[in-house]
């Protein structure tokens, strides 16, 4: 029980992290004066444009470079000994994913993880992308 609710938890805590994270790409990609926006959120309101954020200074909406939506380009034959090399209670998608995206983590680093060729590897894909890819692979 304590388990399942520590995941309940865990899971919830990502949702919410996830969504602040878009909240501040949104931010940064804002038409306008991001500082009159950012007031805007905390129930403020500016005169006026600040004339110092980066929408002010360049009078242009700021794009993020977008992830990767190349396909996956290692295949499971590379990646296999680094799963066999993850004790049982650690071959799980999303350890794995923390691995390879170059998530690090005190667990990681303790086992070497970090220095495996494979860390990070695929950091220029999306998270969840990943994630269902190292699903499917330890499925099969």
């Amino acid at each position: 029980d304590i388990l399942d609710e520590l995941v309940k938890r865990f899971e919830y805590r990502e949702t919410q992290e996830i969504e602040r994270l878009r909240q501040v790409l949104a931010l940064v990609e804002h038409d306008g004066c991001q500082v009159a926006s950012l007031t805007g959120y905390f129930g403020e309101f500016r005169e006026g444009p600040c004339g110092h954020c980066t929408y002010c200074l360049s009078r242009e909406r700021q794009e993020l470079p977008h992830a990767s939506s190349k396909p996956i380009s290692k295949s499971w034959d590379e990646v296999r000994p680094l799963v066999e090399r993850l004790s049982e209670d650690r071959r799980s998608p999303r350890f794995l994913t923390r691995i390879l995206c170059g998530l690090s983590s005190p667990a990681l680093t303790r086992e070497k993880f970090t220095r495996d060729p494979l860390f990070g590897s695929l950091e220029a894909h999306p998270f969840a992308e990943v994630l269902a890819w190292c699903q499917k692979g330890l499925d099969s």
